[in-house]
C-alpha cells in the first residue's frame, strides 16, 4: 500500500514525480524495504532470517556475515516470534531453490537502481534524480557515486528513450 499526501500524489514538481516513479516501481517488484538498509546490512539480516527459520547459511553468505554475530542473533531472535509458520517454510523453500542466495549486495544494489531508473523516467530531469541521489552535495562529486553514474550512462541510453516513448513521456521532436 503507498500512502501520499495530495502534493506528492499531484507530482507537480521533477522531484515530486521522481519520488513517486520510484516509489510506485520498488512497490510494484517487492523490493521498497531494501533502500531502508544501510550498505552491507542486507546479507546479516538474511543470514538472521535463514537462522530464525533454522534453515542453514549457506556458505558463501555466513563468509560475508563472519563478525556481525551479536547483530544476527539479536535481529534472528526477533524475527523468530514475528515470522509465521507459512513465512518460515516459504523462506525455507526460497533456499532450498537457490542454495547459495547469489550476491546480497548486487541484488540490493539492482533493486534500488530500478528505483532510481523509474523515478528519472517519471520525473524526466537527470539534475532532479541525481538532486534525489544527493551527489554533487558536501564536496562530493558524481564519480563518488557508483549508482549516480550508472544512472547518468542509462539515462542516454536507447532503452532509456524507448521506455520514455512507450510510456507517453518522451521528448517531442527527438530523432531516433
Amino acid at each position: 500500500m503507498l500512502c501520499l499526501g495530495a502534493d506528492v500524489a499531484a507530482a507537480a514538481t521533477g522531484h515530486q514525480r521522481f519520488l513517486l516513479g520510484r516509489a510506485v516501481a520498488t512497490l510494484a517488484e517487492g523490493v521498497a524495504t531494501l533502500a531502508e538498509l544501510r550498505e552491507g546490512e542486507l546479507p546479516w539480516t538474511i543470514a538472521a532470517a535463514l537462522r530464525a527459520c533454522e534453515v542453514a547459511v549457506p556458505a558463501a553468505l555466513a563468509e560475508v556475515v563472519s563478525g556481525e554475530e551479536t547483530s544476527i542473533a539479536e535481529r534472528a531472535k526477533v524475527l523468530k516470534k514475528e515470522l509465521s509458520r507459512k513465512a518460515k517454510a516459504a523462506v525455507a523453500q526460497i533456499v532450498q531453490r537457490n542454495r547459495d542466495l547469489g550476491d546480497v549486495d548486487a541484488f540490493r544494489a539492482s533493486a534500488l537502481a530500478l528505483g532510481q531508473r523509474a523515478g528519472l523516467v517519471w520525473s524526466g530531469d537527470l539534475a532532479v534524480a541525481l538532486g534525489v541521489l544527493d551527489v554533487g552535495k558536501g564536496g562530493r562529486s558524481l564519480t563518488d557515486s557508483a549508482a549516480a553514474l550508472a544512472l547518468v550512462a542509462w539515462s542516454v541510453s536507447q532503452d532509456h528513450l524507448d521506455l520514455r516513448g512507450k510510456l507517453g513521456v518522451a521528448l517531442k521532436g527527438g530523432a531516433r
